[in-house]
């Protein structure tokens, strides 16, 4: 469900597409995955109910931006952030009210051979139908 709005807003975007390819993962990507890569989790979904029943669903997802190089990893979280913030309407197949980015990580991973480093990006809509 979130999985495919996260997928087609990201693949719609030429940069993001551009830098990552197909590298384009839920939860968590092999690790013989290329670099730079996105990782994407829908963190929670919190349904809405009135009187008259459902309401709607307040979603958070982060998407995890990994390269090898910081520089890499903070040009490729400005476009995942274009492609993401602010866009309303039906993506995929969901109804949202407009996406916002909620907080932003980052981090360094010098334990794996890659050295890898990682900036999180979290982002919240509310659903308003899922088509």
């Amino acid at each position: 469900m979130i999985g495919n709005l996260i997928l087609t807003a990201l693949k719609a975007n030429s940069d993001v597409v551009a830098t990552v390819g197909s590298e384009i993962y839920p939860l968590v990507a092999r690790s013989e995955t290329t670099f730079p890569r996105l990782v994407y989790v829908v963190e929670s979904i919190d349904p809405g109910y009135n009187k008259d029943g459902w309401e709607g669903d307040e979603c958070l997802f982060s998407i995890s931006c990994i390269t090898t190089n910081y520089s890499d990893a903070t040009e490729l979280a400005g476009y995942v952030r274009t492609a993401l913030e602010m866009e309303e309407g039906t993506i995929g197949n969901i109804s949202v009210n407009r996406i916002g980015m909620d907080s932003y990580f980052e981090d360094f991973d010098q334990d794996d051979s890659k050295n890898t480093f990682t900036i999180e990006l979290v982002f919240r809509t509310n659903i308003k139908e899922y088509i």
